[in-house]
């Protein structure tokens, strides 16, 4: 298991605890200059007074458990509305929002924008202006959130 893995399976259910969810683990560097990059959410969007305290508890259990050798930055931060929905409680959290989703069929990739009626089974279930779709998961290679000014 690698750090990242170990670091998502200590932190996971802390978080979990606290009403938030683990969206990512990135570790980078090494050698007492480690940086940790932990990305949370929740549905509604985090709030800063969040990301503190989360960072809070991630410190102490990283240093109890003296995960990373060495000094480390750890960062916790929200996922931001420009990074891409990998798996199927991103798409979730953030049902009835307009996306842009990158995906291939038999080869062919094909994009469309529309808005997410629900996830169910790994399947995507989405709303365009043409119609409705159901796209594996497996076959998405990009979505996005489209951030609408109103």
């Amino acid at each position: 298991m690698n750090t990242s893995e170990e670091i998502k399976k200590l932190v996971d259910p802390v978080l979990e605890t606290l009403g938030l969810e683990l969206v990512d683990v990135e570790v980078k560097g090494g050698g007492g200059k480690s940086i940790v990059r932990i990305t949370i959410d929740v549905a509604g969007g985090i709030r800063i007074g969040q990301c503190t305290q989360a960072s809070r508890v991630i410190a102490d259990l990283l240093d109890q458990k003296d995960v990373i050798p060495g000094r480390y930055t750890l960062e916790v931060s929200s996922p931001g509305t420009d990074r891409p929905l990998k798996s199927g409680k991103d798409f979730s959290r953030h049902c009835h929002r307009m996306v842009k989703v990158n995906f291939t069929v038999n080869g062919e990739t094909s994009q469309c924008l529309g808005q997410i009626n629900r996830v169910e089974d790994d399947m995507l279930y989405l709303h365009t202006a043409d119609s409705d779709l159901k796209i594996p998961l497996c076959d998405i290679t990009l979505a996005k959130i489209v951030v609408e000014m109103k």
